[in-house]
């Protein structure tokens, strides 16, 4: 199963031992990661609606929107889980910022080895 991990450890890997890869690998790596990126898109947004929902439920109990956001970003993970909403939405946009790194790199690692530059 191709995930964005076993994709991003690839091209880690390369870049790491310098391997050469030709210009289809790395657009070929980029697609993959494109077609997966949007899903972690749609999980990233959902994750910050829940983050939302859980500022609003402080605000609702009187909380002010400063304290509210306090309060909902040191909430103690749900039970079973290793995050809590807050962290989990930030574990997202920080694998988003990662894949959108990645992309860049793909793409210049392309144009580099189509000019057989590298």
């Amino acid at each position: 199963m191709i995930t964005i991990k076993s994709i991003l450890t690839e091209m880690r890997e390369s870049v790491e031992k310098g391997d050469i890869k030709a210009p289809d690998w790395w657009l070929s790596h980029a697609v993959h990661l494109t077609a997966l990126w949007q899903s972690l898109k749609d999980e990233k947004v959902k994750a910050e609606i829940e983050f939302i929902r859980v500022v609003n439920e402080f605000g609702a109990n009187g909380e002010s929107d400063t304290r509210a956001t306090k309060l909902a970003k040191a909430k103690l993970p749900a039970e079973g889980k290793d995050m809590n909403e807050y962290q989990w939405f930030q574990y997202l946009e920080g694998r988003d910022k990662i894949l959108k790194e990645f992309l860049m790199l793909a793409k210049k690692y392309s144009n580099i080895d189509s000019y057989g530059l590298h």
